[in-house]
């Protein structure tokens, strides 16, 4: 009877772990509110035309998200049962697609499924809540913001295998195509699978000396619709209305728009996504102890972890009540450039009054965090050194970065608030669990691995606890 259950469990465990997840992911989207904010616009809009004029007055006169405005004009005037449904489905896709990204990376060991899965599933929950709630369980977010990341990522599965020579069903190319064409009109996922694809192909291509066609197809459809959703007369006039908003931008040069980029996505790692950095960090270290024995590189590893374990140990209970060097800084930076779009920015976090500018020098601030970040690049190549494992690892973890300081480009920016750093999270969090089975990967004794395993669920579910139960309680 036991070898049968054990059987059983081998052979489904993965399957049902999934269906666990969906109602977990099904509980916490029925106590959505859909008759929030934009929700209630749409709602109002579509009551005198069709989503298809609908997404055509868009489309000449504010963005160029059609398949985004599209699925979310047609559903949000459904039931919100149906709603909840998809968007649970979406959610189990992301978890999927990050579970055969990670084992495409790291290898497939049957005996670190059950671990890996149920560590990409809860690390959801580390999300920063206004960047989970504004970009997943909020009706019009979700479609801008989840939906888009879990399809883009979708749509690169055939692509990062092909890149680490793993077999894939070509017959599943054709989601993969459809993926694309809806992730492609957000622009920011969009740059991230068009760079992705690009640089993983050209790699392909150089050692093999011939190229994928099924990638090339993908890449090829994302760039096509990415265009069509670009060059939308409506996104001139959307930037138009919202720089009118922000009167100080147009003056911004490149540099200074770069520089608020950086520090605003420093800001947001620093401050909001300081529980997934640190249990990176924590990983990197374990990993660089475990692999390298040459003293600096450990003490490298040791640098992240120290700064964002400090960071953590030192915050209060919500971010926005927190004042680090970093808060200051940014203040320091409106004060300086007489940013009046800061006196009311919807849910971006709040300015702190009471500032004294001799104590903390923005040079400083800026180089201690690039040089934390810098850390954990160079201590991600140390650990894997010239392998393909490194470079997928590293792209990961620059696409994070550069996916947040590309939108300072963009005034938009500010009305959209916490929600834009959501791919930027994710990006992270498939990072996290490459390096989580790498770990699992050094350990052969299945004791050892059950034990490691459940000190990491430990750390993890004391960290993403709070944050689920705030989400059922008070959504």
């Amino acid at each position: 009877m036991i070898d049968h259950i054990k059987k059983f469990s081998n052979k489904y465990n993965v399957t049902l772990l999934f269906i666990f997840f969906s109602i977990i992911m099904f509980i916490v989207n029925l106590h959505v509110d859909s008759n929030i904010s934009d929700d209630i616009e749409f709602k109002k809009a579509l009551t005198d035309v069709s989503s298809f004029e609908f997404v055509k007055n868009y489309y000449l006169n504010w963005n160029g998200r059609i398949m985004i405005n599209y699925f979310l004009t047609s559903i949000i005037v459904l039931d919100p049962i149906v709603w909840k449904i998809l968007n649970t489905m979406i959610f189990i896709l992301l978890f999927l697609t990050m579970y055969k990204i990670v084992l495409a990376i790291t290898g497939d060991r049957r005996e670190k499924k059950t671990y890996l899965i149920i560590s990409i599933c809860l690390s959801i929950f580390l999300l920063p809540d206004a960047v989970f709630w504004s970009g997943s369980i909020w009706v019009t977010g979700s479609f801008n913001y989840l939906w888009p990341t879990a399809l883009g990522l979708f749509s690169l599965i055939p692509i990062i295998y092909n890149y680490f020579e793993k077999e894939y069903n070509n017959k599943l190319i054709i989601f993969n195509l459809l993926a694309g064409i809806y992730a492609a009109y957000s622009e920011q996922i969009a740059a991230i699978v068009i760079t992705f694809s690009t640089i993983l192909i050209l790699l392909s291509a150089l050692k093999k000396k011939k190229i994928h066609i099924p990638s090339m197809l993908v890449l090829a459809v994302v760039i096509i619709n990415a265009i069509i959703g670009y060059t939308a007369p409506g996104n001139v006039k959307r930037f138009a209305s919202e720089a009118s908003l922000f009167p100080e931008y147009e003056t911004f040069s490149l540099f200074k728009k770069l520089f608020y980029g950086l520090f605003y996505s420093l800001w947001h790692l620093v401050n909001e996504a300081s529980s997934i950095m640190f249990i990176i960090s924590l990983l990197i270290t374990i990993l660089m102890f475990t692999k390298n024995k040459r003293i600096m590189y450990r003490i490298m590893s040791l640098v992240p972890v120290a700064y964002f374990g400090i960071r953590m140990i030192s915050a209060k209970s919500r971010p926005g009540n927190v004042t680090t060097a970093f808060d200051q800084t940014l203040e320091m930076f409106i004060k300086s450039n007489k940013i009046s779009m800061f006196d009311n920015l919807y849910d971006l976090p709040k300015i702190f009054s009471d500032y004294n500018s001799k104590s903390v020098s923005m040079n400083v601030s800026i180089l201690l965090g690039l040089l934390v970040f810098l850390c954990i690049a160079l201590s991600i190549v140390k650990l894997f050194g010239n392998s393909r494992i490194t470079i997928v690892s590293v792209l990961f973890y620059m696409a994070a970065l550069a996916s947040s300081i590309v939108i300072s480009f963009s005034p938009t920016i500010y009305a959209s608030g916490h929600r834009v750093f959501y791919a930027t999270d994710i990006l992270l969090l498939i990072l996290l669990a490459t390096l989580l089975s790498v770990l699992l990967n050094t350990i052969t004794e299945s004791k050892a691995l059950f034990r490691i395993w459940i000190y990491y669920e430990a750390i993890l579910v004391f960290l993403a606890l709070r944050h689920l139960t705030f989400y059922i309680i008070l959504y």
